[in-house]
């Protein structure tokens, strides 16, 4: 469900209260912890890149 988050906002980069957000408005509830472990295991999948050193995440790939 991230993974399609991220793909709807792109290219624009995420924030994870964003990504929050946009999951409660589609009645599903998840800690931030939850998020940032969500986005590790897309980042090692190269589905999602974290943007310099910022906090805020974007879709990988075509």
């Amino acid at each position: 469900m991230i993974g399609e988050i991220l793909k709807a906002a792109a290219p624009r980069a995420v924030r994870p209260a964003e990504i929050r957000k946009a999951l409660q408005d589609n009645g599903v509830s998840m800690a931030f912890t939850s998020i940032r472990h969500a986005l590790g295991q897309l980042e090692q999948r190269n589905a999602a890149e974290q943007v310099g050193d910022s906090r805020t995440w974007r879709h990988r790939g075509g």
